[in-house]
């Protein structure tokens, strides 16, 4: 882990080494790095393992109490990486922790001394178009030097639609505006994986609710789910039809779906938050809306095809 690349939201922290005090046990002077550091006036100490390992939920919940009272501040753990039962873990204890990049659990998302932000100037995710935007300038067409209206059509997105979602990406860091011919230029800060790494912890699933029934026929619409991650790795599909729809089409084609409810049936229906970017016809929601949507599901075999189809999708770079 490089120290001097850790961000909050696409802010850099600034580390400062910290001798262990008066009150933390000689287990986690041996086991932990500490640094102060603060994120917008919030000061906490953040504790890095020397060797990568990640303790037990429990333990490290008991560890945090110790090294709180010794620090007389909030602690958070750093990591490389976490699985997402260790995630859940951690957060089910109360834990605060952080992987640069991806995720987090920290004690100022709730807290008052952070400003709360405009609707769409600034958050701790991106708004749904912004997100769309995001991901069709990453995954169907380069949108750097379009005008806000052009990036807008190009995406499928209205007139204000486009306007929140580049002023919600431009507060969030991920792009400029630049005049040039007396209009305004999209002009992201990054390219490629390192755009995708620097929007991951902005990054939302798309699926706003899952829906159940007995027949639907959905061949009008993208495939999302198991069986789209299969039809992108080695995975073997799941019985159930699975479709992804937008919320105006689900609302269009509710007549239609028979036998719809909440529990269980023959077809699965996501009701998605922005309009898949479908690639190239081939009637899949796009890979990286897919990585969101299926990131924090509990089978192993998913996340390694998700981790696998991001590796690929960056190597081509």
């Amino acid at each position: 882990m490089n120290d001097k690349d850790l961000k909050i939201w696409s802010v850099d922290l600034v580390l400062t080494p910290l001798e262990p005090v008066k009150g933390v046990t000689v287990g986690s002077r041996i086991a932990y790095d500490f640094y102060s550091t603060s994120y917008k006036d919030y000061e906490f100490v953040l504790a890095i393992p020397k060797k990568g390992k990640v303790e037990s939920a429990k333990h490290l919940a008991i560890r945090q109490a110790e090294l709180q009272k010794a620090f007389g501040k909030d602690v958070v753990f750093c990591f490389d990486n976490l699985l997402y039962y260790e995630r859940e873990r951690l957060a089910e204890r109360g834990v605060y922790f952080l992987v640069p990049e991806k995720y987090f659990n920290l004690p100022f998302m709730m807290s008052k001394a952070i400003e709360a932000p405009s609707n769409y100037r600034q958050g701790n995710s991106l708004l749904p178009p912004a997100q769309r935007m995001l991901l069709w300038h990453l995954q169907a067409s380069d949108l750097e030097g379009r005008s806000i209206n052009e990036a807008g059509k190009i995406c499928g997105l209205g007139q204000a639609a486009s306007s929140r979602a580049v002023i919600n990406l431009e507060s969030s860091g991920l792009l400029n505006l630049r005049k040039a011919d007396g209009r305004k230029i999209l002009e992201f800060k990054l390219k490629g994986r390192d755009l995708w790494q620097e929007a991951l912890p902005l990054l939302s699933s798309p699926v706003k609710k899952t829906y159940y029934c007995d027949s639907f026929d959905g061949v009008a619409y993208p495939i999302c789910g198991i069986n789209a991650l299969s039809a992108y790795s080695d995975l073997n599909p799941d019985s159930e039809k699975m479709y992804a729809l937008t919320v105006d089409e689900f609302k269009n084609e509710s007549p239609k779906i028979r036998g719809l409810n909440e529990i269980d049936g023959d077809v699965i229906i996501e009701v998605w938050k922005y309009a898949p970017v479908v690639e190239n016809g081939i009637g899949m929601v796009d890979k990286l809306s897919l990585y969101l949507s299926l990131q924090n599901d509990a089978d192993p075999r998913v996340e390694k095809e998700l981790s696998l189809i991001i590796e690929r999708l960056w190597s081509k770079e």
